[in-house]
Protein backbone atom coordinates (compact mmCIF):
# COMPACT_ATOMS: atom_id res chain seq x y z
CA UNK A 1 0.00 0.00 0.00
CA UNK A 2 2.88 2.39 0.80
CA UNK A 3 4.52 1.67 -2.55
CA UNK A 4 1.30 2.56 -4.38
CA UNK A 5 1.00 5.82 -2.45
CA UNK A 6 4.60 6.76 -3.20
CA UNK A 7 4.57 5.68 -6.86
CA UNK A 8 3.45 9.06 -8.19
CA UNK A 9 5.42 11.17 -5.71
CA UNK A 10 8.29 13.46 -6.61
CA UNK A 11 11.46 11.29 -6.66
CA UNK A 12 13.25 13.43 -4.07
CA UNK A 13 10.26 13.37 -1.72
CA UNK A 14 9.77 9.63 -2.32
CA UNK A 15 13.42 9.00 -1.42
CA UNK A 16 13.11 11.01 1.79
CA UNK A 17 9.90 9.21 2.83
CA UNK A 18 11.40 5.81 2.07
CA UNK A 19 14.49 6.73 4.08
CA UNK A 20 12.37 7.73 7.07
CA UNK A 21 10.28 4.56 6.83
CA UNK A 22 13.42 2.43 6.70
CA UNK A 23 14.90 3.88 9.89
CA UNK A 24 15.04 1.67 12.93
CA UNK A 25 12.00 2.66 15.01
CA UNK A 26 14.00 2.25 18.22
CA UNK A 27 16.23 5.13 17.14
CA UNK A 28 13.29 7.46 16.60
CA UNK A 29 11.81 9.27 19.56
CA UNK A 30 8.05 9.15 19.66
CA UNK A 31 5.78 11.52 21.46
CA UNK A 32 2.65 9.42 21.79
CA UNK A 33 1.21 11.88 24.29
CA UNK A 34 2.43 15.46 24.18
CA UNK A 35 3.12 17.35 27.38
CA UNK A 36 0.11 19.60 26.86
CA UNK A 37 -2.27 16.64 26.44
CA UNK A 38 -4.16 17.10 29.68
CA UNK A 39 -4.79 20.80 29.34
CA UNK A 40 -8.24 20.57 27.80
CA UNK A 41 -10.52 18.41 29.94
CA UNK A 42 -9.31 15.02 28.84
CA UNK A 43 -10.30 12.11 31.05
CA UNK A 44 -8.62 8.96 32.22
CA UNK A 45 -9.85 5.65 33.56
CA UNK A 46 -7.34 5.77 36.41
CA UNK A 47 -9.18 7.72 39.11
CA UNK A 48 -6.22 7.75 41.49
CA UNK A 49 -3.52 8.90 39.12
CA UNK A 50 -1.29 10.72 41.58
CA UNK A 51 -0.91 11.81 45.16
CA UNK A 52 -0.84 15.47 44.09
CA UNK A 53 -3.42 17.93 45.40
CA UNK A 54 -3.63 21.72 45.50
CA UNK A 55 -1.04 23.00 47.98
CA UNK A 56 1.39 20.12 47.36
CA UNK A 57 4.99 21.21 46.79
CA UNK A 58 7.19 19.38 44.32
CA UNK A 59 10.60 20.94 44.60
CA UNK A 60 10.15 24.67 43.99
CA UNK A 61 6.69 24.18 42.45
CA UNK A 62 3.50 24.73 44.45
CA UNK A 63 0.48 22.99 42.96
CA UNK A 64 -2.53 25.29 42.48
CA UNK A 65 -5.16 23.32 40.57
CA UNK A 66 -5.84 20.49 38.13
CA UNK A 67 -5.95 21.45 34.46
CA UNK A 68 -6.70 18.01 33.05
CA UNK A 69 -6.03 14.29 32.92
CA UNK A 70 -4.80 12.01 30.19
CA UNK A 71 -3.39 8.56 29.61
CA UNK A 72 0.14 9.60 30.59
CA UNK A 73 -0.73 11.62 33.68
CA UNK A 74 -2.28 14.73 35.07
CA UNK A 75 -1.48 18.32 34.21
CA UNK A 76 -1.56 20.81 37.06
CA UNK A 77 -1.25 24.56 37.21
CA UNK A 78 1.64 25.34 39.53
CA UNK A 79 3.67 28.31 40.73
CA UNK A 80 7.44 28.32 40.31
CA UNK A 81 8.67 29.95 43.53
CA UNK A 82 12.17 30.55 42.13
CA UNK A 83 11.12 32.53 39.08
CA UNK A 84 7.74 33.72 40.39
CA UNK A 85 5.76 32.48 37.38
CA UNK A 86 2.89 30.13 36.66
CA UNK A 87 3.74 26.88 34.90
CA UNK A 88 2.08 23.66 33.82
CA UNK A 89 3.34 20.61 35.68
CA UNK A 90 2.67 17.18 34.15
CA UNK A 91 2.80 14.35 36.68
CA UNK A 92 3.42 10.75 35.69
CA UNK A 93 0.82 8.42 37.26
CA UNK A 94 2.09 6.39 40.23
CA UNK A 95 1.51 3.05 38.52
CA UNK A 96 3.72 4.17 35.61
CA UNK A 97 6.36 5.70 37.90
CA UNK A 98 6.95 2.16 39.22
CA UNK A 99 7.39 0.76 35.70
CA UNK A 100 11.00 1.11 34.52
CA UNK A 101 10.01 1.15 30.83
CA UNK A 102 7.35 3.82 31.33
CA UNK A 103 9.74 5.91 33.41
CA UNK A 104 12.41 5.63 30.72
CA UNK A 105 9.86 6.67 28.08
CA UNK A 106 8.77 9.63 30.20
CA UNK A 107 12.40 10.72 30.52
CA UNK A 108 13.06 10.20 26.79
CA UNK A 109 10.03 12.29 25.85
CA UNK A 110 11.06 15.08 28.22
CA UNK A 111 14.53 15.17 26.67
CA UNK A 112 13.06 15.15 23.18
CA UNK A 113 10.76 18.09 23.89
CA UNK A 114 13.60 19.97 25.63
CA UNK A 115 15.70 19.61 22.46
CA UNK A 116 13.10 21.48 20.44
CA UNK A 117 12.94 25.22 20.06
CA UNK A 118 10.07 26.45 17.93
CA UNK A 119 7.28 28.99 18.38
CA UNK A 120 4.65 26.30 17.69
CA UNK A 121 6.01 23.75 20.17
CA UNK A 122 5.46 23.84 23.92
CA UNK A 123 8.52 24.95 25.90
CA UNK A 124 9.81 22.51 28.52
CA UNK A 125 11.36 24.25 31.54
CA UNK A 126 12.28 21.44 33.92
CA UNK A 127 12.03 17.74 34.71
CA UNK A 128 12.28 16.22 38.14
CA UNK A 129 11.13 13.89 40.87
CA UNK A 130 10.14 14.58 44.46
CA UNK A 131 8.84 12.08 47.00
CA UNK A 132 8.56 9.45 44.27
CA UNK A 133 6.47 11.73 42.04
CA UNK A 134 7.98 12.22 38.57
CA UNK A 135 7.08 15.36 36.62
CA UNK A 136 7.89 17.70 33.76
CA UNK A 137 7.38 21.45 33.91
CA UNK A 138 6.32 23.39 30.83
CA UNK A 139 5.10 26.82 29.93
CA UNK A 140 1.48 27.41 30.94
CA UNK A 141 -0.58 28.06 27.83
CA UNK A 142 -3.71 30.19 27.88
CA UNK A 143 -6.31 29.53 25.23
CA UNK A 144 -8.21 26.50 24.00
CA UNK A 145 -7.78 23.33 22.01
CA UNK A 146 -8.52 23.15 18.31
CA UNK A 147 -11.31 20.72 19.21
CA UNK A 148 -12.99 23.33 21.41
CA UNK A 149 -12.79 25.92 18.62
CA UNK A 150 -14.14 23.52 15.99
CA UNK A 151 -17.05 22.61 18.28
CA UNK A 152 -18.30 26.19 17.97
CA UNK A 153 -18.62 25.83 14.20
CA UNK A 154 -16.67 25.72 10.97
CA UNK A 155 -13.51 27.78 10.66
CA UNK A 156 -13.06 30.28 7.85
CA UNK A 157 -10.83 28.73 5.19
CA UNK A 158 -8.05 31.29 5.65
CA UNK A 159 -7.88 30.70 9.42
CA UNK A 160 -7.90 26.91 8.89
CA UNK A 161 -5.07 27.22 6.34
CA UNK A 162 -3.02 29.40 8.72
CA UNK A 163 -3.51 26.89 11.54
CA UNK A 164 -2.55 24.02 9.24
CA UNK A 165 0.63 25.82 8.22
CA UNK A 166 1.55 26.55 11.85
CA UNK A 167 0.97 22.90 12.81
CA UNK A 168 3.06 21.73 9.85
CA UNK A 169 5.89 24.10 10.83
CA UNK A 170 5.94 22.70 14.38
CA UNK A 171 5.89 19.11 13.12
CA UNK A 172 8.67 19.87 10.63
CA UNK A 173 10.81 21.25 13.47
CA UNK A 174 10.20 18.07 15.47
CA UNK A 175 10.89 15.84 12.45
CA UNK A 176 14.17 17.65 11.84
CA UNK A 177 15.29 16.37 15.27
CA UNK A 178 14.12 12.80 14.56
CA UNK A 179 10.96 13.15 16.64
CA UNK A 180 7.71 11.71 15.32
CA UNK A 181 4.50 12.86 17.00
CA UNK A 182 2.09 9.94 16.73
CA UNK A 183 -1.01 11.50 18.20
CA UNK A 184 -1.90 14.62 16.22
CA UNK A 185 -5.56 15.39 16.77
CA UNK A 186 -7.63 18.47 17.64
CA UNK A 187 -7.48 17.79 21.40
CA UNK A 188 -3.67 17.81 21.24
CA UNK A 189 -3.41 21.11 19.39
CA UNK A 190 -3.58 24.12 21.67
CA UNK A 191 -4.43 27.55 20.30
CA UNK A 192 -3.09 30.58 22.15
Amino acid sequence: ARAALLAGADPELRGEVESLLAQDASKMCTLDRPAWEGVAGLTTTDSAVTMVTPGTRLGPYEIEGLLGKGGMGEVWKARDSRLNRNVALKVLPQHLAKDARALARFDREAKAVAALSHANILVLYDVGADAGIHFVVTELLEGETLREQIARGPLPWRKAAEMGAAIAEGLAAAHSKGIVHQDIKPTNIFLT
